[in-house]
């Protein structure tokens, strides 16, 4: 549903390469996380997807078919960059919803039809009435993504949706972006919060300096991952020698804590294997635990470290804008 290819953007005063060849795509009924440190461009790239500013080069398509007036693919987006300015505070949340939907081209008819879905999906009956200023700032981050979908666009983009909420506010958010799946959306979200972003994402985009460093699907991953990860409990405080011993065999070391070594092992290497290892080269181990690695895991590896990200795939959305 939304694809963009090759998005570059430099900023001259003072000259900064902001976006460096970006490229991405959301499915439709898809969710994707976009993961970066400040200033790796993700707000840039939202901004221009949006039409709020223009890209040097590069394409985005909407429904396969090429942007060339973001006016024109107003009523297919609806976003929310900043609660806070999302919303006009002076009006009731039922006119928030009547307004910007108006804005974008739909139809009285249209809009109070959506009131009963929109009221029992974001938990706005008691609502509808009561003017911005009164709410929380959970219940307007509820209110703006309503307000976002009220003229049914085709993609949603929310950026840093999760910004001052709670946890139980958190957990809600997460409720209602799986449930609008149902509507075959289309949603990108910009977030620094990894927890929330592997809670809801299909796939996450990570980000650094003004490039896509990674491509990693969160379905299934313990089909697609190459490696294998263990915690490895010896009885003393492991050394760097151990982990040169265990680097000398095959493994690779990538954290010491204590008696705790993470280790990363090749998938074809049974647990068995690893216990005869341990032996051969002279560890006392204690206890060796599998682990499952998690986004904070890869967004440390691929983001922070610069290493290879094994199961991250930082070409595919790159060749499929070929042609």
């Amino acid at each position: 549903m939304l694809k963009v290819c090759n998005i570059k953007k430099t900023y001259k005063k003072p000259p900064v390469t902001a976006l460096a060849g970006v490229s991405l795509e959301v499915m439709e009924g898809e969710v994707v996380g976009l993961l970066g440190p400040n200033g790796s461009g993700k707000t840039t790239l939202i901004k221009i997807i949006n039409g709020i500013i223009l890209q040097d080069s590069g394409e985005i398509y909407i429904g396969g078919r090429p942007v060339k007036n973001s006016r024109e693919f107003a009523n297919f987006l609806g976003s929310v960059f900043d609660t806070e300015r999302s919303l006009s505070w002076g009006l009731t949340v039922r006119q928030n919803l009547m307004y910007f939907a108006h804005l974008k081209g739909a139809a009285s008819g249209e809009v109070k039809a959506k009131f009963e879905y929109l009221g029992e999906i974001f938990d706005l009956k008691e609502l509808w009435d009561r003017r911005v200023a009164t709410l929380s700032h959970g219940q307007r981050q509820r209110a703006a993504i309503a307000t976002a979908l009220a003229h049914d666009p085709k993609i949603l983009i929310l950026d840093e949706p999760t910004n001052g909420l709670d946890v139980e506010n958190t957990i809600h958010l997460s409720g209602i972006i799986r449930s609008l799946l149902e509507k075959k959306l289309s949603i990108l979200i910009s977030s620094h919060n990894l927890g929330f972003i592997e809670e809801v994402a299909d796939r996450v985009y990570l980000m650094k300096q003004g490039r896509v460093v990674g491509n990693v699907r969160l379905e299934e991953p313990e089909k697609q991952e190459e490696m294998r990860y263990y915690h490895i409990y010896l009885s003393y405080d492991a050394t760097h020698e151990d982990a040169r011993k265990l680097e000398l065999a095959g493994f690779r070391v990538i954290d010491i804590s204590g008696a705790m070594l993470k280790v990363e092992v090749p998938q074809s290497v049974p647990a068995s294997r690893i216990l005869e290892v341990m032996s051969e080269i002279g560890l006392i181990v204690r206890s060796v635990l599998p682990v499952k690695r998690n986004l904070m895991e890869l967004y440390r590896r691929v983001v922070l470290q610069n290493l290879p990200p094994g199961e991250v795939d930082v070409n595919e959305s790159a060749s499929r804008c070929d042609g």
